[in-house]
């Protein structure tokens, strides 16, 4: 951080310490902590030390042995006043073992998230030992030895961040970890996962990774939003303007008849659909991408050709053209908050033009033909 302020708007990365996910009650199922699996496959990364992720399973075993054997207590207290029916009623082949929980959940969350482990072999001891004895952050209180897995964490984050040219946005409230930010230029620090939230939804790249991965997902399904769609497209262009372009030996004049269409899809390439960004606030972003509606065109033309005898423009004749053809142009897609950041929904659609130029080729008068 410097003067203050956060050093950029837009993170590659994120990262915990063991107290913010602590804080969470180690909800990983629910919550601020289940938002952060919209970044998994994402342009963002979520990360983790080694040191963290140790505490981390370490703090919910032990969470979970207390609990296992209160549990055991309360069914030995309960035969002992003969509460249970079945005095020989065994409750302990029905419960899971605290440490296998404890690993199953952290990985199950790091699978959902995508979350990369961050190695601290790269950590050197002499770096570590640097900021130790210049009391340097994390070691800035008395008890200086208990900050050896946050040095720890912080290094191999740091050079993580160089390493991948990506600064990272950490959760902490930690006065060491937000000091050890105040002299990087790779980290930043925020106190809580909301914030983090806010601020990680502000890169244009990670919204833009959603908004394809929405639509994607949605369009295979083939159901309501692939339908609401194709009806707001029906009622567009049913209120649209339509200006015909055709070569013809004659002048000609149009007149629109009707439009039909049949069908839509986006236009994908490796990349995606090719979705931008185009306004973003707290409440939710709005994006916009190429779409090909298939659609059939007709109207009437009229032809004319000048008289030099009487020296007027005659109509000379006319015809009922249609044209299918497939149209590009532009759909914008608004998605809002479900009232829980990260927890994103489709509101609604848009063609911002109104005006469409469809190609007849070349016409022909009936007298032609």
């Amino acid at each position: 951080m410097i003067n203050g302020e956060l050093k950029m708007i837009h993170y590659g990365a994120v990262t915990f310490d063991t107290q913010s996910i602590q804080a969470q009650g180690f909800r990983f199922e629910s919550g601020f902590l289940q938002a952060f699996r919209q970044f998994k496959d994402s342009c963002i990364r979520v990360l983790i030390s080694v040191p963290v992720k140790m505490e981390i399973v370490k703090h919910l075993e032990e969470t979970n042995q207390k609990y296992h054997s209160e549990i055991l207590k309360c069914i030995l207290e309960a035969k002992k006043y003969c509460i249970l029916k079945n005095k020989n009623f065994d409750l302990y082949p029905y419960l899971e073992n605290p440490r296998d929980v404890a690993s199953f959940r952290f990985e199950e969350f790091c699978f959902n998230t995508g979350m990369q482990v961050v190695s601290c072999d790269n950590v050197l001891m002499s770096e570590v030992l640097d900021l130790y004895i210049s009391s340097k952050p994390p070691f800035g209180n008395k008890n200086k030895k208990n900050e050896f897995p946050d040095a720890i964490s912080l290094l191999s984050l740091e050079k993580w961040a160089v390493n991948n040219k990506t600064r990272i946005l950490a959760i902490s409230e930690d006065k060491d970890w937000i000091s050890f930010s105040d002299n990087s230029i790779w980290i930043d620090v925020v106190k809580s996962p909301k914030e983090a939230l806010i601020k990680l939804q502000e890169n244009p790249l990670h919204l833009e990774a959603i908004s394809d991965k929405f639509i994607k997902e949605l369009f295979e399904d083939m159901g309501e939003f692939y339908n609401n769609i194709l009806n707001y497209i029906k009622i567009k262009f049913l209120n649209s303007k339509f200006e015909a372009e055709a070569d013809s030996y004659y002048q000609w004049e149009w007149e629109f008849d009707e439009v039909e269409v049949y069908d839509w899809d986006t236009i994908y390439s490796n990349d995606g659909c090719g979705s931008h960004v185009i306004e973003q606030s707290e409440a939710g972003f709005s994006s916009v991408v190429g779409i090909l509606v298939d659609l059939t065109v007709k109207g009437s033309f009229s032809f004319f050709r000048y008289d030099s005898k009487s020296g007027e423009v005659c109509l000379v004749g006319s015809s009922y053209n249609s044209t299918t053809i497939q149209l590009d142009t532009n759909l914008i897609l608004n998605f809002r908050n479900n009232g829980k950041i990260g927890d994103l929904f489709f509101d609604s659609c848009q063609i911002d033009t109104d005006t469409f130029k469809i190609d007849f080729g070349y016409v022909y008068s009936h007298d032609e033909e």
